[in-house]
This record gives C-alpha cells, structure tokens and sequence, in this order.
C-alpha cells in the first residue's frame, strides 16, 4: 500500500492513501469522529465470546475494535470495494489483528446466479453502494455477491454489524440463524420513505429481534433477540 495520511483512533492505528480521502473523510479521522457511534455500540454489547459479522469495512477501524474484544479469529468482514482492501488489511496488520477474516464483495438478502452483482465506487469511499441512482459520477464494478443467510450460518455469527448504505431495505426476509443475538444496522433514512424504515423494523420484529435502546443513538440502531 502507498503512504498515505495517519491517524490514530482510541488507541487504533490507521493509514489511507490520500487518493482515498475527501475533505469530509479527513475531518472525521482528524476529529476522532469515524464511526464512533459504531464503536460505541460495539464497547456497549459486545462480550469475549461473541462472533462478529461486518458488513460494509471502510477502513478496518470497527474490525479492530470488534477484534480487541472478541479476539482477530472471531471477525469476519466484508468490503466491496476492491481498492480499499489493501488499505483494511495493512491497517489490522498495524494493530496486530491480521487474523481477521477479510472478504472482498457484496452482501445480499440472498445469493443470486451467478455469484456476483454490480457496485458503483464513488469519490468519498464510505458512499458507495449497490444503488447506480445515488450518484452520477459513480463508478460501475463487478463484485463476488456474499449471500447474508450463508455468512451468518458459515461465521457463526453472534453479532452482525451492517453499514451497507440503503440496502438494509432488502435484508432480513430470509430467516435468520438462532446462533443470531444482536444487529447494530446503521440506517440511512434520507435515502429510502418511512415505510420502508417501518418494513425493515417489521421484519426484524418478526424474526425475534426488538429495538435495544443501548447504544442505539441517531441512525445507529441495536436490535436484541428477544
């Protein structure tokens, strides 16, 4: 990986390349503020015995912070964006956490044929998505297609933490494995109605899975089995 900016987050090593920042992205880094609700939530739930499942990596960060928990072996997580996986993986080698399953592709509902699905990379890499109508300038890629059930039932997943930019909306349909206890979803209200916020609640409720006040703050929500 090219040198690029460091920063450092609760203790955490981090280094992108400067093709990979926007001014917004280095603010956030610079002012401690990445994903720090995530982590929050993480802190607040997590226990050592817990399998973690991420979807949507950016830089490693939350890994990390899953890892020193859980343990490096107990973490899988899944980027689809191709040209940040050098970037995750140099960052959990700088925090000792290469144990830390890495998977480069995206995460549906359910697989699809053919094994793969296009994504559309934009300039500000945490905005990348599986939706062509959120940004003109995006670019068009073809990735592996994880499919949610699957990577559930294969890690063993007790927690899932999912930031996945409006396709939350086309999860949690499948059912979901008992080893399941909590989801930390990330919610992205100015992309989708509130009906379509309501069916997501829904369909958690319907599997067992209510609203966790703990950790839960803004669009960062925690769901327990209940």
């Amino acid at each position: 990986m090219s040198r690029g900016l460091s920063f450092k987050l609760q203790g955490v090593a981090l280094e992108i390349p400067k093709a990979l920042l926007t001014p917004k992205i280095e603010a956030a880094l610079s002012e401690g503020r990445y994903e720090g609700q995530e982590a929050a939530a993480l802190k607040a739930h997590l226990v050592a015995e817990d399998r973690v499942l991420e979807l949507g990596t950016g830089l490693g960060y939350l890994a990390v912070q899953a890892a020193r928990i859980v343990g490096p072996e107990a973490v899988t997580t899944v980027e689809p964006n191709p040209e940040l996986i050098p970037v995750i993986k140099a960052n959990l080698e700088a925090n000792q956490m290469q144990g830390v399953t890495v998977l480069n592709g995206a995460v549906l509902d359910s697989p699809v044929p053919g094994g793969t699905c296009q994504f559309f990379l934009t300039p500000a890499f945490w905005a990348a998505s599986l939706d062509a109508a959120e940004n003109p300038k995006a670019r068009e890629i073809t990735v592996t297609a994880y499919g949610l059930g699957s990577l559930l039932a294969e890690t063993l997943a007790t927690v899932l933490l999912a930031d996945v930019e409006g396709a939350e909306t086309e999860f949690f349909h499948a059912p979901l494995p008992d080893t399941l206890r909590l989801i930390i979803l990330e919610l992205h209200p100015n992309k989708y109605d509130p009906d379509a916020l309501r069916q997501i609640f829904d369909r958690l409720s319907g599997q067992g899975f209510g609203y966790c006040p703990k950790a839960s703050r803004g669009q960062i929500v925690c769901f327990q089995k209940v």
